[in-house]
C-alpha cells in the first residue's frame, strides 16, 4: 500500500507506446512513477502464475482526465474471475462469444479497456483496466447486472439463474499483461488439467490471499 505518493517523469512520446507497440492516442504523454514510500513487502514472483503486485517503475498505458484541474493516471491491471450461481455450466460455448461482445459493451460503457475475456461453461475471466472514477465494486456489479438481464432476454441462455455473489480480482502490472492475457485466452486448454476449483485456490496461494476462499462460492 502506497503511503508515501509519487514522483512523476513525464516524458512526450506522439508515436508508439514502448511498452505495447499500440499507437500514442491524441498524443498523450507517458508518465514514469517512482514509489517514494510503501508499507509491506514485495511478494516473490511464482513461476507458474507471473504476479506482481509491487513495482517500483511502471510506465502507464492512457491518461484520463476526471478533472480540469488535476489528471488521474491509471497503471493498474484487474484480473477478475466470478462465476454462475452454484457453479453450474449453463454457458453454452456455441454463445459464449455473443455473452462477452456485450460484456465488452458494457465495459466500455465505463470508460475502461478490456484486454482479454475468456472462461468456460460456468465461470468468467476478465483482463481490464479501471477508469479512476470507477470503483471496483460499482464495476464488477454493473456486469453481472447488465450481463444477466440481457442472457435472459436474450433467450441463448434458458438455465442462467444469475451469477454467484462473490468474484475474485487480482492487480497486476502492465509488465504482466502478455502472461494474463495468454492464461485467459488458453484457458479450455488449462481447464483439461485443473479443475476450476483447484484453480481459485492456487490464484489464491500464488497471491499470498489470507483468509478462507469459501467465501467465493457462496451464492447469497
Amino acid at each position: 500500500m502506497v503511503t508515501g505518493g509519487f514522483n512523476p517523469r513525464i516524458r512526450e512520446e506522439n508515436s508508439t507506446n514502448p511498452v505495447w507497440g499500440f499507437p500514442n492516442p491524441e498524443g498523450l504523454p507517458f508518465v514514469s512513477f517512482i514509489r517514494i514510500r510503501y508499507t509491506g513487502y514485495r511478494r516473490p514472483t511464482p513461476k507458474a502464475f507471473p504476479v506482481a503486485m509491487i513495482h517500483d517503475s511502471v510506465p502507464i498505458v492512457s491518461r484520463v482526465e476526471t478533472d480540469q484541474s488535476m489528471p488521474s493516471y491509471n497503471q493498474i491491471l484487474y484480473h477478475i474471475v466470478f462465476r454462475t450461481k452454484a457453479s453450474e455450466c449453463v454457458i453454452p460455448q456455441e454463445h459464449e462469444r455473443e455473452l462477452y461482445a456485450y460484456i465488452l459493451g458494457v465495459i466500455k460503457g465505463r470508460n475502461c479497456k478490456l484486454h482479454r475475456i475468456g472462461g468456460m461453461e460456468e465461470h468468467i475471466h476478465i483482463l481490464s483496466d479501471l477508469h479512476p472514477s470507477v470503483s471496483l465494486a460499482d464495476y464488477i456489479k454493473e456486469i453481472k447486472t447488465a450481463s444477466t438481464r440481457w442472457m435472459k432476454q436474450s433467450g441463448k441462455f434458458p438455465y442462467f439463474n444469475g451469477w454467484g455473489t462473490g468474484y475474485c480480482a487480482l492487480t497486476y502490472s502492465i509488465k504482466e499483461r502478455k502472461a494474463v492475457y495468454e492464461y485467459i485466452k488458453n484457458q479450455r486448454q488449462h481447464h483439461t488439467k485443473e479443475s476450476f476449483r483447484d484453480e481459485i485456490r492456487r490464484l489464491f496461494i500464488d497471491n499470498d490471499i489470507q483468509g478462507d476462499e469459501k467465501w467465493f462460492w457462496k451464492d447469497e
